[in-house]
């Protein structure tokens, strides 16, 4: 019996709630998760930088700076962004989740943060389609929606999923697989970056409506972060980083966005 007191003591402990708009102004400090292995949205160029980079960093921060607090950086893989909002080590998981029911069910969404469409990427000789998949290994990150429509793929020989968006790259660069799917924002960067390799988008599978994500009932923190959000874009900010990164606007409904 002791024992199990113990273990129940231990988990409490280790669980927190998650903070609240107040606290985190009371702290000074909002803690926000990320993958920093998802560039041009997140990423580390070199082990030794202090913090990521990216569209969702600077976003990140400028959040953090209208709210008057600073910032620390939680970085976990992409499935393991939304369980850190359950066990208090995140207040904010800047890394955009496309919004499901399921996901709804259990965390709460601010407005879109962008759009994209679920692209099939190979080598020159690789698959397009969905059709040509058949027979074919494909990579993608764990925890995403798009596994699951890859599971939906008749004929598909071999579905291998990696931590996060750099490690699907590699493996396709690697020819470990015949495609990588992944978003149209992060297709196109890998692309431009990796010439050499003649990489080729294909067939756009899947569209996705990206949102932030804070811990269920959290609304006071969602409101604010909402409020900021719609501050952001209409003042510019959000449509100069869009450019900055992506080269064009990836708000939902812009011209050449989902």
């Amino acid at each position: 019996m002791l024992s199990v007191t113990l273990f129940l003591l231990a988990h409490s402990v280790a669980v927190a709630a998650p903070r609240t708009l107040k606290e985190v102004k009371t702290a000074g400090v909002i803690r926000l998760a990320t993958d920093s292995n998802a560039p041009p949205f997140s990423s580390r160029r070199q082990i030794k930088d202090k913090e990521p980079t990216g569209f969702e960093i600077d976003l990140g921060r400028e959040i953090a700076r209208r709210l008057g607090v600073g910032v620390r950086w939680v970085e976990k893989s992409f499935s393991a962004l939304l369980p850190t909002l359950d066990r208090g080590e995140a207040e904010l998981v800047i890394s955009g989740h496309a919004v499901t029911p399921a996901r709804s069910a259990v965390a709460d969404f601010t407005d879109a943060l962008y759009c994209a469409d679920v692209v099939i990427v190979s080598r020159e000789d690789g698959p397009r389609t969905v059709a040509e998949l058949k027979g074919k290994s494909v990579v993608a990150p764990v925890g995403t929606v798009y596994v699951e429509r890859l599971k939906a793929v008749e004929g598909l020989e071999h579905l291998r999923t990696v931590p996060n968006e750099t490690d699907g790259l590699q493996s396709l660069l690697k020819n470990r697989v015949d495609a990588w799917i992944t978003e149209d924002t992060v297709a196109q960067d890998a692309v431009a970056k990796h010439a050499a390799a003649g990489l080729r988008i294909g067939e756009h599978i899947l569209p996705q409506r990206n949102a932030l994500v804070v811990a269920k009932g959290n609304t006071e923190l969602r409101d604010a972060v909402n409020r900021i959000l719609r501050e952001l874009l209409n003042d510019g900010t959000y449509g100069r980083l869009s450019m900055q990164y992506f080269k064009r606007d990836v708000r939902c409904g812009a011209v050449g966005a989902p």
